[in-house]
């Protein structure tokens, strides 16, 4: 069995890399414990604006043993003897701080961060206790409070507790975030193209043919240190976002010798052990989420584009023979499916990070490695296509849908930083994900509009391989007593994403019986639907970027602290598509014996017979089934798209409460996609320079509290998907996808308006209001064709309002005994409204006469709602979770006239997550999700009434995950 098989080498393989990781490390290990000295480590900032202190002094009192701190602020001071100090922190420009009673403890980190008041408001050094200070960053820094923009967050440690496995988990936990078909990310309930993916701040090219998200489900959770997203821009961000800039944050190396062990496993109701699971026979490698060449294009096959035809073939024996090997070179003739029970789901992870010394600078380093094999199946799943006939809605396809999904995923990540001296400092980045995704699909059912009343069958048996490379370098420069003791901060990246689908098998026919003899019939129609197809498609992308920013502190009003920070940025992102789709073709024999691996056999497959025909005194071939390749160059197509930026921004501070934050950016567009036909009418391009302003005020009202009011202007361009003139088949539906050369690109006017309350730490409470304005907004939509393709259109305008209210507390103040509990919640209301076009308003009053002229923006949630319950008690080290997640009810696809907008429907997500610490380092991990069994489920809606397109469910799972950590 290839799943049994393809688990057993991922055990033996898994464990031996493991074993031969912890024995390379062992020495470290051991001289690490071997020392009993300690380290205080942590980071100062201005208490006035939040922003990094470097160059400050971090001293023990009455020794020379201390340490600067580097550009963002932070500081280490190693080898100190056990025991307790004073700690002496010392600025120019601020009041001296005296921390007293440190304790440092043998082989262990103390946490000391601080923020230091300005000299002229403060006047006189501070002595404080320690215990006051040693809180986290979000108790004492408050980052969040400081920043200049409404942003959101979830650190590693949050990620942890709520038992999400991959990114796009934890992008649900963020206040006003969501995920569209499990990927997909959707901020503020706008659709990923109104929404940005960086990883540590270089932007991200997509993986996906189809659409510009970056599938969030490609990092797991193990390589993150946080998910941030920006909601509100400024002008040294890219603006091309409106909903949120998301910011993957991947781990930095840890203060000390650090090493972590991790493994799970986990059985679904719906697919561990069901003999049903549909699959096929893949590759060697696809454990590994690599094909290894199984699937790929026959040599023969690429050789000659345009294959020879059967004309051609007819009177030339070299050619008849040529036809015949390229009919034989498939090879693989597979297009039914297997049955096997697939086992537990599993994940392996391994980390190893620490700081040291090389040539006598200081070097942090950070390995990562990251494996999960999943499966998923459903086989009661529900398929519908719907028209509007007059005021009716009548059925034009009514399926039976059955899914199996194999998927493995790795990642793996290296990183490192080096301190060059006090004032500068470089950094690396490496990651690297890989992705194979194997799937069988059935689907049968009735197609009213044939008289025969057979049943409409297709298999579909596909491979998915996704790559990603990013490579990153970044650095840091003080520069003491040049303009006003300015930083450099500057970031390099080259990103490399690549989507491959070979052999896309696709086999479609129908069945009935004879009416007289009570036999089964099979046969294909090719007049009514696509015979079997094999589809292979391939996509490379990649990014390269580069961006430089020199920030200039001074003093202001009343000598409060200021910043000017101007730059540029460039990036360059490129795509090759290719396609190639070989179509049955055959003469007049349709019908076959119901087995879809035995229709092309070599019996009937290629050349079938010869004679020679006297009186034309020559050999005459004749031929069976085969298949031709029916690609054209307008199926392919190159991109590019270049991105060059200017900005200036100034962080004024207007009194000691008040600040004004604003500035402007200019970004120069030059976007084209060329199908390889070199028809100018295809080329679809856009080429604008735009000025995209922000200004922001943050009002303190007190310590704890802040007013934030903003304005700014973003845009969103049109991704090479939606204005390369390609078509795609979604088989299910018999919809085409087709791009639109002609696609302008959005801009949109942002207002928020954000009051938060920072109560104790790790407690908020936040309100926050926004309305957007779109200008030529970009919408999937359903064309008023006889055929119902899909493609993308600008319409007129549209506006979003909403809502945001974010809540979390410990709950010590309602009784004592709860005090190990913290209730957090979010919720997001928003109001989205497009002005309905007049043309096409009354093509859908022949239907429905009593449809509004407004409708919402397409992708938009009118409400999306978080809640979740954590207890966390350090005595037992315990800590579970209970979290809840759903969204309102979301269009989807827009209607063009013959269908009803087709909308999402709400699904219910709740979670429970225990997470116990044993002994000797270990932790032991209980998770339960989809506790509900949610069904997945999209609706026509006509007349007020919904009408079923499309619904399944996942099933329940259970974990349990065993973590060493030194």
């Amino acid at each position: 069995m290839q799943i049994i098989k393809s688990r057993n080498n991922i055990f033996i393989k898994t464990v031996l890399t493991l074993f031969i990781l912890t024995m390379l490390i062992v020495p470290e290990t051991l001289l690490a414990q071997g020392s009993k000295s300690g380290k205080i480590a942590g980071r100062i900032v201005d208490q006035q604006n939040g922003e990094e202190i470097p160059g400050a002094v971090v001293i023990i009192e009455g020794t020379t043993i201390g340490d600067n701190t580097d550009f963002d602020g932070n500081y280490l001071v190693r080898d100190i003897e056990p025991g307790t100090y004073n700690i002496n922190i010392k600025c120019v420009g601020y009041a001296n701080v005296i921390i007293e009673n440190v304790q440092v403890k043998p082989n262990e980190v103390t946490r000391i961060d601080y923020a230091l008041v300005s000299e002229a408001l403060q006047g006189e050094d501070q002595v404080i206790e320690a215990e006051v200070v040693t809180n986290t960053d979000a108790a004492l820094l408050k980052l969040r409070q400081k920043s200049n923009s409404v942003s959101d967050a979830i650190s590693s440690e949050a990620i942890s507790n709520v038992g999400a496995g991959d990114a796009a988990g934890a992008l649900k936990k963020i206040t006003g975030g969501s995920i569209q078909g499990g990927k997909y990310p959707v901020m503020r309930g706008l659709s990923e193209r109104y929404n940005e993916t960086q990883m540590n701040g270089i932007n991200l090219p997509t993986p996906d043919m189809e659409r510009k998200a970056v599938h969030m489900d490609m990092f797991p959770t193990n390589l993150l240190d946080n998910i941030e997203v920006i909601k509100t821009y400024s002008p040294d961000k890219p603006g091309s976002f409106t909903g949120g800039l998301i910011n993957i944050g991947t781990k930095s190396y840890p203060e000390s010798f650090t090493l972590k062990v991790s493994s799970s496993t986990s059985y679904n109701t719906q697919t561990t052990g069901k003999e049903g699971f549909l699959t096929y026979s893949g590759g060697d490698t696809d454990w590994l989420g690599v094909d290894d060449g199984t699937r790929s294009t026959p040599e023969i096959i690429g050789a000659y584009n345009p294959p020879p035809s059967t004309a051609e073939g007819k009177f030339s024996s070299d050619t008849a023979h040529l036809i015949e090997e390229m009919a034989d070179a498939f090879g693989d003739t597979q297009f039914d499916f297997d049955n096997e029970a697939p086992p537990t789901n599993n994940s392996y992870s391994f980390s190893i990070g620490n700081q040291s010394s090389l040539f006598g600078k200081e070097v942090g380093y950070l390995a990562s490695l990251t494996y999960n094999r999943s499966y998923s199946f459903y086989d009661e799943g529900l398929v519908f296509r719907r028209k509007m006939v007059g005021q009716t809605l009548t059925t034009e396809r009514d399926l039976i849908d059955k899914h199996g999904r194999e998927e493995a995923i790795w990642g793996l990540m290296l990183g490192g930083s080096m301190k060059l001296n006090d004032n500068n400092e470089i950094g690396m980045n490496y990651m690297r994900t890989q992705n194979g995704e194997s799937k069988a699909r059935y689907i049968r059912g009735k197609v009213p509009s044939h008289a025969d009343n057979n049943d409409f069958i297709s298999h579909d048996l596909s491979w998915t391989e996704r790559t990603l490379k990013s490579y990153q370098i970044n650095g840091e420069h003080y520069l003491p007593g040049f303009m006003n003791s300015a930083t450099i901060t500057w970031n390099g990246g080259y990103t490399y994403n690549s989507q491959n689908e070979p052999n896309l098998r696709r086999f479609t026919y129908e069945a009935g019986y004879n009416s007289e003899t009570g036999d089964s019939i099979y046969q294909i129609r090719p007049s009514g639907y696509r015979g079997p197809t094999r589809i292979y498609r391939d996509m490379n992308a990649d990014n390269k970027s580069f961006d430089v920013m020199v920030d200039v502190p001074f003093k202001g009003i009343n000598e409060l602290s200021g910043k000017m920070s101007f730059g540029g940025a460039f990036s360059e992102k490129s795509r090759e598509y290719r396609k190639n789709e070989f179509l049955f073709t055959t003469g007049s024999y349709y019908r076959f014996n119901g087995d879809p691996d035995e229709f092309f056999n070599d019996d009937e497959t290629g050349l079938l017979d010869s004679n020679y025909n006297s009186f034309q005194d020559r050999w005459q071939f004749g031929f069976g089934r085969f298949f031709h390749n029916a690609s054209t160059d307008r199926h392919n197509y190159d991109a590019s798209e270049k991105i060059t930026a200017f900005f200036w921004m100034l962080d004024f501070p207007l009194s000691n409460k008040l600040k004004a934050v604003g500035g402007f950016r200019l970004e120069n567009t030059d976007l084209w996609v060329q199908p390889l036909n070199n028809n100018e009418n295809d080329r679809g391009e856009v080429k604008e320079s735009d000025i995209l302003s922000s200004a922001n005020l943050i009002y303190a009202i007190n310590d704890d509290m802040n007013m934030r009011g903003s304005y700014s202007r973003t845009l969103a361009r049109p991704h090479f998907r939606e204005i390369a003139p390609v078509a795609t088949y979604e088989y299910a539906f018999s919809y085409y996808n087709i791009g639109n050369p002609d696609l302008e690109r959005t801009l949109i006017d942002n207002y928020d308006l954000r009051w938060e309350w920072f109560m104790r730490p790790g407690e908020i409470f936040a309100v926050s209001g926004f309305y957007k304005d779109f200008h030529n907004p970009i919408e999937r939509a359903l064309q008023h064709s006889e055929n119902g393709n899909i493609t993308y259109l600008n319409v007129d305008d549209a506006s979003v309002v909403g809502a945001e209210f974010e809540f979390r507390q410990r709950l010590d103040r309602i009784s004592n005994a709860l005090k190990w509990f913290m209730l957090g919640a979010n919720l997001t209301l928003i109001h989205s409204e497009i002005k309905i076009p007049e043309k096409r308003l009354n093509e859908l009053r022949v239907f429905d006469p009593d449809i509004d002229d407004t409708r919402p923006l397409q992708g938009q949630s009118p409400y999306i709602i978080n809640v979740d319950l954590t207890y966390d008690n350090p005595e037992t080290q315990t800590v579970a979770t209970l979290a809840f997640n759903t969204i309102g009810k979301r269009l989807y696809q827009v209607s063009g006239g013959q269908t009803p907008d087709v909308y999402e429907k709400p699904a219910t997500i709740l979670d429970f997550v225990l997470k116990q610490k044993i002994f000797w380092g270990f932790d032991l991990k209980f998770k339960m999700t989809n506790i509900l069994n949610s069904v997945y489920r999209k609706v026509y809606d006509f007349q007020g009434t919904d009408y079923l397109q499309e619904e399944h469910q996942t099933g329940k799972t259970i974990s349990l995950g065993l973590s060493y950590e030194i």
